[in-house]
């Protein structure tokens, strides 16, 4: 399949649901084949994108160009290349976006330009696509620059870019940890706790009204905890002798799936996501599994209907299924080294998780069923706690305590956080900031 045929497609369709003002001209040529555009990281097929951008005659125009191409990059869905990284083996299969800007114009006390935009094919100097976009003024370059990328990755992949979403870890300290939030960037830093205990494991409920995280107090060792990201208000769900671990709230919002250790067992348990949320009196949790070794971790799949969980039930830490009734369940790793922290992707298609080597805990990815292995990291030390960003093309993950983030062929590489564990994405209804009250416990 032709990379420039499928955009030409895609082109078209973006161009058509672009608001009124930001279509100057559009121009396609005939006979365009009705494909779709495989950008799927995992599909080893991601299309190559010529920036080309003017030379910036002011500072607005310069912060637009650098933000825009920043996120198509961190997007993960296009190869981005700059003209003289052009070569002829690319020239085939690429497309090249190109902009000017010109027609400057007065909005006091900011200048503002627009920026004439288009597409072509590298091997046609005729535009597929043209396009204004306002830029400066009264608005923020920054966004401007967002929303446009934001606009063609949607249309031209067909899948909902997370370039506005952000991100909870754990940032230790000396005799605490705080629960932290940050933009894809690394930026934006707002501290969700600042109590003096010991936090981890932090958990975003689908509609991101929700966060569930362990604490470790004196006297009652690690219980659950639950605040609401929009009203406030702290409270301690399960307290007491037993200690929770590892909670994830399933797609669809009923249950939170937790790890308890009773009486020296650790199993996988269900709590009511309406008792979790304050809306029942009553817990309504059961207990899902039943073996003498220690189960935890556990990670919904994204029809809610089943669960993985590593155990080491068999002598040493593998990954199983099990139905969210407590049927079927069964063991899906069989590589030799001990597995560990599943995160099931939300298309449903991966799981990743960590495997023990002589380098340390790496991580892979495979099927639901077990077939399929693919390597993601082979560096020195160990990875943990891997997450799947909203479109499933991207992982956070914690590396020599540091937060990382990769795309889902593992690369891409980039620290996101100079000190943390323990990250989990938002939903992709959490695109307001959740962080307008701190959290106490």
């Amino acid at each position: 399949m032709r990379t420039t045929t499928s955009l030409i497609l895609l082109l078209q369709l973006f161009l058509c649901c672009l608001p009124k003002g930001l279509t100057a001209q559009l121009i396609f040529s005939e006979g365009v084949p009705e494909v779709q555009l495989e950008a799927r990281t995992l599909s080893y097929f991601r299309p190559t994108l010529v920036f080309d951008p003017p030379a910036a005659d002011a500072p607005v125009q310069e912060l637009f160009t650098r933000r825009l191409r920043e996120d198509l990059v961190l997007s993960g869905y296009l190869y981005v290349v700059d003209p003289q990284e052009m070569d002829s083996s690319l020239a085939a299969q690429t497309t090249v976006l190109h902009w000017a800007y010109a027609d400057a114009f007065d909005t006091s006390p900011m200048p503002a330009w627009q920026a004439h935009a288009t597409l072509r094919a590298a091997e046609d100097e005729q535009a597929w696509g043209e396009w204004l976009q306002p830029v400066g003024g009264q608005g923020d370059p920054l966004l401007q620059a967002d929303g446009l990328a934001i606009t063609l990755l949607r249309e031209l992949t067909g899948y909902e870019p997370v370039l506005d979403s952000r991100l909870l870890y754990v940032e230790p300290a000396a005799e605490a940890s705080q629960l932290v939030a940050v933009d894809l960037r690394g930026g934006g830093r707002e501290y969700l706790t600042r109590s003096a205990s010991y936090k981890y494991s932090p958990a975003w409920s689908p509609d991101a009204e929700w966060l569930a995280w362990i604490v470790i107090r004196p006297g009652t060792g690690a219980d659950l905890f639950v605040a609401s990201t929009t009203k406030g208000g702290t409270r301690a769900v399960l307290a007491g002798p037993d200690s929770e671990a590892a909670p994830a709230w399933s797609p669809d919002g009923e249950w939170l799936a937790y790890a308890s250790t009773v009486s020296a067992n650790t199993d996988i348990y269900l709590l009511s996501g309406a008792f979790a949320r304050g809306e029942e009196s009553q817990p309504g949790s059961r207990r899902l599994s039943f073996s003498q070794g220690i189960d935890t971790n556990p990670s919904w799949s994204p029809d809610s209907r089943s669960l993985v969980f590593s155990s080491d039930r068999g002598g040493s830490q593998q990954l199983y299924l099990v139905g969210v009734e407590g049927l079927e369940e069964r063991r899906i790793s069989y590589w030799g080294g001990a597995c560990d922290c599943p995160s099931w992707s939300p298309d449903g298609e991966w799981i990743a998780f960590v495997m023990r080597e002589g380098k340390g805990y790496q991580l892979f990815l495979t099927r639901p069923d077990g077939s399929e292995l693919v390597r993601l990291s082979d560096e020195a030390g160990n990875h943990f706690d891997p997450v799947w960003s909203p479109d499933s093309q991207q992982l956070a993950y914690g590396w020599r305590d540091q937060v990382w983030i990769c795309f889902a062929d593992g690369t891409g590489k980039r620290v996101l956080c100079s000190k943390g564990f323990n990250p989990v994405w938002s939903p992709r209804s959490a695109l307001r900031d959740t962080s307008q009250s701190e959290y106490g416990e």
